[in-house]
């Protein structure tokens, strides 16, 4: 698609938004077949480099256990880091108040605590 096209430029030159979103465009099958290992890969990258999108893709990618291992505890994590690096975007602060909630369902109160200790410990890796 040609949107798949831009957003794998963008993503190759360092664009950290076009790589969240081509890897949600992987994780989702969104113009293409879903291919979990790459979006894995690329919103990991993104993620781990402080994109909030990336951060709420990588969180619902441990909620929903499809191509990560389900993992509550690790959504919750990733769902407090998008919400701390979402700039004030409320779109991105919605959708966290939501999947906060379905996360903490799954866990006890030690492990949000847990999940909130390792959030604050959170260290945003270089490019």
């Amino acid at each position: 698609s040609r949107a798949g096209d831009y957003f794998s430029q963008a993503a190759a030159q360092g664009d950290l938004v076009a790589t969240a979103v081509l890897g949600f465009m992987h994780y989702r099958g969104e113009g293409r077949k879903a291919d979990f290992e790459t979006a894995q890969i690329l919103i990991q990258r993104a993620a781990e480099r402080g994109e909030a999108n990336g951060m709420l893709t990588y969180g619902v990618m441990y909620l929903e256990g499809k191509a990560l291992t389900r993992n509550p505890l690790q959504a919750f994590k990733w769902f407090l880091l998008a919400d701390q690096h979402s700039g004030g975007s409320s779109t991105i602060t919605s959708r966290v108040k939501g999947y906060l909630e379905h996360a903490s369902e799954y866990l006890g109160d030690s492990e949000e605590a847990e999940a909130r200790r390792l959030a604050a410990a959170f260290v945003v890796k270089a490019p």
